[in-house]
This record gives structure tokens, sequence and C-alpha cells, in this order.
């Protein structure tokens, strides 16, 4: 069986449409009914767990046998509607793809910390989709609109080999979306670079899981910290950031980056692990864990602020293995100069 990826995307942009109203429900109910996963920052709401479900029971009714990889783990292969989804929306001519190549993954409420505490701005519906693996399209949906939580943020969506779209709903009708960002393969000048302090965004908790650190890598550099991995990503797709840094502690799974990434893949940017490596996108939900990091930037912008971290991390590890090797016939092991050594 063969699946149309206008009819898939047309499908997902609806089921962002859909799945933002259910939220916005919610939040105006204020009836969350916020529930602990695996820990006191790993949080759950009605929200989350109804628009999941509606996202999978819409996608599933157009195509039951369709492999989906759901943050919330809804009931899957039981989750179905009676409503058909829209298909046409995307009218560009795009590829056909075997059902069994293709995997969904679904962030139906990215940063419901955020979300629980009422700060709405980096709440977003992440749907990407994976062909052999690897991200290839994908839809990122802020929930709320800055300036009225009535009404859907902006929508971005994208392909690899077509480029990334979005539209205000408000001014631009969906089925009109505009371009916003293409390849761009200018490379700036190195010097001009050089001169610019690294913008990096990252997590509000820089000591919690040791971005204080790994920030000197990129000096001269300006924080900024966020919220909602989606949202950090697509702030760098926007522009408003050169980097995006994630290390290996800080918690994030392939459902908050396929789609961003996808989105990255189609505008000329990259997303790798803190050692420069990619992830696979597999169906196995124990294979969904972003253990290595992660580094979003775009090459033409930002790739000598990050060979710069790559070359300065590593002199830091082959110093330090250098005097793990003098520590341990000296007695010293886990101290230089007497002083602890900071894991890199």
């Amino acid at each position: 069986m063969t699946i149309k990826l206008s009819e898939l995307l047309s499908c997902c942009i609806d089921c962002a449409e859909q799945g933002s109203r259910i939220i916005q429900q919610v939040h105006q109910s204020h009836k969350l009914k916020v529930r602990q996963k695996s820990s006191a920052d790993d949080l759950v709401t009605i929200a989350d767990t109804e628009c999941e479900k509606r996202i999978i029971g819409l996608i599933h009714s157009v195509w039951p046998d369709l492999n989906i990889v759901g943050e919330e783990n809804s009931n899957l292969r039981t989750t179905f509607t009676s409503d058909r989804p829209r298909l046409d929306l995307i009218k560009q001519d795009l590829p056909i793809f075997q059902l069994s190549e293709v995997t969904l993954f679904v962030d139906p409420l990215d940063a419901t910390g955020d979300f629980v505490k009422g700060f709405l701005d980096p709440v977003m519906i992440l749907i990407g989709i994976a062909v052999n693996e690897r991200p290839y399209a994908g839809i990122a949906s802020y929930v709320f609109k800055h300036d009225n939580e009535q009404e859907n943020g902006p929508l971005i969506w994208g392909a690899v080999g077509l480029g990334i779209f979005g539209s205000d709903r408000k001014d631009s009708p969906i089925e009109e979306l505009s371009i916003k960002k293409t390849i761009d393969n200018s490379v700036e000048k190195l010097s001009e670079q050089e001169n610019k302090k690294c913008r990096v965004i990252h997590s509000w908790s820089v000591k919690k899981y040791g971005i204080t650190d790994m920030l000197e890598f990129f000096a001269p550099y300006e924080s900024i910290p966020s919220s909602g991995m989606g949202n950090k990503i697509i702030e760098v797709v926007n522009g408003n950031a050169d980097v995006l840094l994630a290390p290996e502690m800080h918690p994030s799974c392939r459902w908050d980056i396929c789609a961003p990434e996808a989105l990255l893949l189609a505008s000329g940017g990259v997303l790798t692990d803190i050692n420069g490596g990619v992830y696979k996108y597999t169906r196995d939900r124990k294979q969904v864990i972003n253990d290595r990091g992660l580094l979003a930037y775009y090459p033409s912008t930002a790739q000598h602020f990050v060979d710069r971290f790559f070359s300065r991390r590593s002199e830091v590890g082959i110093k330090d293995a250098k005097i793990d090797e003098k520590d341990i016939k000296d007695g010293k092991s886990g101290q230089i100069d007497g002083k602890e050594k900071k894991d890199v």
C-alpha cells in the first residue's frame, strides 16, 4: 500500500488545527487534570491525552495501518473516529511512499510544564513524518497566538526537497500557505562569523543539565534560555538563535525533535547529537530517548560556532585523558592540581 505525502501533510495540518482547539478548550476550562509521569518535571494533562487521541484517530481513519509513535502512548490500534480529516490542503506535487516506510512521531502538547503554569507562548503540537527512519516532513504548530490565547498561533510545515512554509491563519487562509524559508546556500565570510557572538538557545535549567560549562565551548556567546524543545528548535529555524544546545542529560525524545528536524533539513539546517552523529527514528519505543544530546543549527550561518564547540570540547577531552594517565600513576585519579575534574 502506498501513501501520498501531500495527503498525509494535509491531514497532519488539519490534525494540528483540531488539536489546538482541544488544548485551548481545556485551558479555558481550567480543568487540566494534571498527572505526574516519570518525575516531577514530567507532567501530562487531559489536554495532552485528548489531543493525541484526536490526532491519531483522524490519521487512522484514513490509514489504519500507519505506524505512529505518540508521546502519551494512546491505545493506537483502537483510537479511531468517524470524522475524516482534510487531504487537499497541500497543492504541491510531492512523493509517494510505501506505507511500511513511513512512521509518524506525535507530540500532542510540547511544553506541558509551561502549559500547566499558564505560560502559553512555547506550547506546540509537533507531528513529524519519518521515512526509512529519518525525518522527511513535519508540522510545528503553536497552539496559542501571542496576543490572543483563543486563536491558533503560527504553523510551519515543510518537506525535504521542497522547503518550509508558514501561515498566520488570521491573515492568510491555510490553502494559501506562503513560502517562509527556502534552502540558502550562501555562507557568511569566516571573518564576519568570528566577530559575532554565538546566540545559543537552551533550557532554563542551566545548572541541572550541565549547560553552563558547555556554553563556554561557544564563547563568546549570548545565552538565550527558553522552554519547550520544539519551540527552541523553531527559534533557530526562525533565525532568533544560532544554535540549540541540549546536553546528554537533558531529557527529550524523538517525538520532540522529528518535526523540527525535518523542518531544519528542508531548509538547509541540521540536527545532530553533541558528537555530530544523527538519530534514527524507529518505531521501537525503547529507542525514543535522545540520550546523546542535541545541536541544531544552519551551517550557512553557524558552522564556525559549531566547529569551535567541537574543537574546544575535544581539546578538553584530550587534556583530561592525558591527566588521567598521570593521575593514576601519582595516585591522584579524579583531581587536577588538587581540584576536582569536570566531566565534559
